[in-house]
């Protein structure tokens, strides 16, 4: 039965009987070789990658799984925390201990601006991954494919803290009314803190949850930044 082909150096369409049935002439030889091969790459590129929700066969892009994003993520918190605590001694040295003047706010910025410059500058590298994703074969880039720019990183570096303060001022809010109300009642008071701890966990993971139902496991701040996380 005649099956069309469609050669990806001219862009001319060919009906032809036998894909692998070689022409008279050595030139339409390789050019249906060529169709051929071109036609199984883009079969196989459409069914074995295992982006969710898509079966585009010109993304050549695997999204990178559950359990290596998790791991990733874990090597990279025990990484800036190692690299935290013993810059941490270090400002000891220089500036005190904290509790002293000055000292708190120093250690949170320098322990924020340590954090997003770690994700932002590997994140931009030639390796397009920290550490952690190096670690578990994985990288960011962006939804379009290329390596991200400076602007970006910061961007999604940032976005994580950004929700943990914003999530903290609306706990407080919607917390402290039924603290309030509950005085006097320690059962009360008990179960409104407990229920306001399960409401803050749920709004500080659900954005990282979110790579379980959207296509290409996007996580909140992948969507907001239109990057991705891919297997190399």
């Amino acid at each position: 039965m005649p099956t069309m082909l469609l050669c990806p150096s001219c862009g001319n369409r060919a009906f032809v009987e036998e894909p692998n049935i070689s022409a008279s002439s050595p030139t339409n030889a390789n050019h249906d070789n060529t169709n051929t091969q071109s036609l199984q790459q883009a079969t196989h590129s459409g069914t074995n990658y295992s982006n969710p929700g898509t079966s585009n066969p010109t993304d050549h892009f695997v999204a990178a799984g559950h359990t290596s994003r998790f791991f990733a993520a874990m090597i990279d918190v025990f990484i800036v925390s190692v690299a935290g605590s013993l810059i941490s001694v270090l400002l000891v040295a220089f500036v005190g201990s904290p509790g002293t003047d000055g000292a708190d706010l120093l250690y949170s910025v320098l322990g924020m601006v340590g954090g997003i410059a770690y994700y932002s500058i590997f994140h931009i590298s030639k390796y397009a991954a920290t550490p952690g994703k190096q670690i578990c074969s994985i990288k960011l880039v962006t939804k379009d494919g290329y390596t991200a720019t400076l602007g970006v990183a910061i961007a999604r570096a940032v976005l994580p803290s950004v929700l943990l303060i914003g999530g903290s001022v609306v706990y407080g809010l919607l917390l402290a009314p039924f603290i309030i109300l509950s005085e006097g009642s320690s059962l009360m008071q008990n179960g409104t803190i407990t229920a306001g701890v399960i409401i803050f966990i749920a709004l500080i993971l659900t954005p990282h949850l979110l790579i379980f139902k959207t296509q290409y496991r996007r996580s909140l701040f992948d969507i907001i930044c239109n990057t991705r996380v891919v297997k190399k």
